[in-house]
């Protein structure tokens, strides 16, 4: 989140400096409730894909098969 907000200053920089007039880019903003609701998410999906990771490799591969 701190890298993509930093991308965006840096982006709002080199566009002000040029003399662009892209409103959206020149004003950047992060909704904290938006963001933080993001990370949840992320961190939620990642721990399912952990789980049912952890749950596959205690199947062998060719139980897996016949299971198919």
């Amino acid at each position: 989140m701190v890298l993509g907000v930093g991308l965006l200053e840096l982006i709002s920089f080199g566009l002000r400096s040029a003399g662009t007039k892209l409103p959206y880019f020149l004003n950047p903003e992060v909704n904290f409730r938006i963001a933080v609701t993001a990370i949840f998410l992320l961190v939620g999906a990642a721990y399912c894909g952990a789980g049912a990771g952890f749950t596959a490799a205690k199947i062998t591969p060719t139980e897996a098969m016949r299971a198919q």
